[in-house]
């Protein structure tokens, strides 16, 4: 049961997070005369450096609550 409650916390931390950045990305503009990649420009999302982290920090945790519940 603890693994349950301790999934879903971190599914909503992570949506959360995802949801809030993504706003936020979208209220904010970028200078005109800053450089940016043409990469990073097409895929604003799939290479944003918090939008990662957001989602490796989930796949961890959910891996670690796994392990402990097997474990046990």
């Amino acid at each position: 049961m603890l693994t349950l409650i301790l999934l879903g916390l971190a599914a909503i931390i992570l949506a959360v997070g995802l949801i809030w950045t993504y706003q936020l990305g979208k209220t904010q503009k970028q200078p005109a005369d800053n450089k940016i990649a043409p990469a990073i420009s097409r895929h604003t999302v799939v290479l944003n450096p918090i939008f990662l982290a957001l989602v490796l920090f989930a796949v961890i945790v959910w891996i670690m609550i796994l392990a402990a519940d097997i474990l046990s």
